[in-house]
């Protein structure tokens, strides 16, 4: 297909879409199904302490995407690192690639592809777009209209005047959430905001819940970092 005609199916999907989404939710939606996808993300500054998830399409895309933001691995953030389309297919067994990432995605949603694609302004990655396909299988269209996919994506969300109203993982209720608890461990056991994030994310993995799910358990006073015990009062 060629570029003008992805991007017209891109156009229509969102305009036609249900409006009550926010535009990143739609545009992700759209480029998902474009692609041949099950699920997909929209994530911001992947790889920076800012990173924001604009929004995830479904619980399997939310888990893996939290998934990585806890391990700090996957295709996700070395998209954003490299600058460059990534793959990983999860599968049982050993991966010699993101392999604590590749265990931990199957033991949360079983077989699975995920491709991430970095969304680019000018020489710049602002973040990734990531479509995840149950069964794993190829995508639709090659990796040339898929990167360019995403970075139509990128440029809309960077001209959306909304954009600061994001929905799914990482909305900024969310994220507030983070913030909230990272001041709360930090207070706990007088450390540095890294080292809390570190400990929120640890746990956050240990326990196999989200790290919006670990930050409300300490904000709600029902996960305490200073005791010995588990944390548990």
């Amino acid at each position: 297909m060629e570029k003008a005609q992805v991007l017209a199916r891109l156009t229509r999907a969102v305009a036609f879409d249900e409006r009550t989404r926010s535009l990143p939710y739609r545009l992700c939606a759209a480029g998902v199904s474009l692609l041949g996808g099950d699920g997909g993300a929209l994530t911001l500054a992947y790889t920076e302490p800012q990173r924001l998830t604009l929004c995830s399409t479904t619980d399997a895309a939310a888990r893996l995407e939290d998934l990585q933001e806890v391990l700090g691995e996957g295709p996700g953030a070395d998209a954003s690192r490299r600058g460059s389309m990534m793959s990983a297919i999860v599968s049982k067994g050993r991966s010699a690639v993101w392999p604590v990432f590749v265990e931990a995605a199957f033991a949360a949603v079983g077989e699975v592809s995920v491709h991430a694609f970095p969304m680019s302004s000018g020489a710049s990655v602002i973040g990734v777009f990531t479509v995840y396909q149950l069964p794993p299988r190829l995508l639709t269209e090659n990796a040339d209209i898929a990167s360019f996919v995403a970075n139509s994506i990128g440029a809309a969300i960077l001209s959306d005047p909304a954009s600061d109203t994001p929905e799914g993982l990482g909305s900024w209720a969310s994220r507030a959430l983070v913030h909230q608890a990272t001041g709360m461990v930090m207070a706990q056991l007088g450390i540095h905001s890294d080292d809390a994030m570190a400990l929120l994310r640890a746990h956050a993995f240990a326990d196999n819940v989200s790290l919006t799910e670990m930050a409300r358990s300490v904000n709600e006073l029902t996960f305490d970092f200073s005791r010995d015990d588990g944390a548990r009062p």
